[in-house]
């Protein structure tokens, strides 16, 4: 007696692939999630730099005496611009 082979059918197949690209849309939305979260974090890190570049220049150590200076100048400064 022949012994019966199994033999695989399409709609086996189709599971197969199914599953296949929604693990791939699992994995691009997870890639464009890290994406939009690195990008707003650069955007912080980037206006923070802007305003602290505008108040204080290059400058990466102030003392209290120096940024308490450099606070007035500034506040000074907006005033002028507010002003004019």
């Amino acid at each position: 007696m022949k012994r019966a082979t199994r033999i695989p059918t399409r709609p086996q197949k189709n599971k197969e692939n199914d599953m296949e690209i929604l693990q791939y849309l699992a994995q691009a939305a997870g890639v464009a999630f890290f994406l939009w979260i690195g990008y707003g974090a650069f955007l912080v890190v980037r206006d923070s730099d802007r305003n602290w570049k505008e108040r204080y220049g290059n400058r990466w150590i102030l003392s209290k005496s120096e940024k308490a200076e450099l606070d007035r100048a500034y506040a000074n400064k907006q005033e002028n611009k507010k002003a004019s």
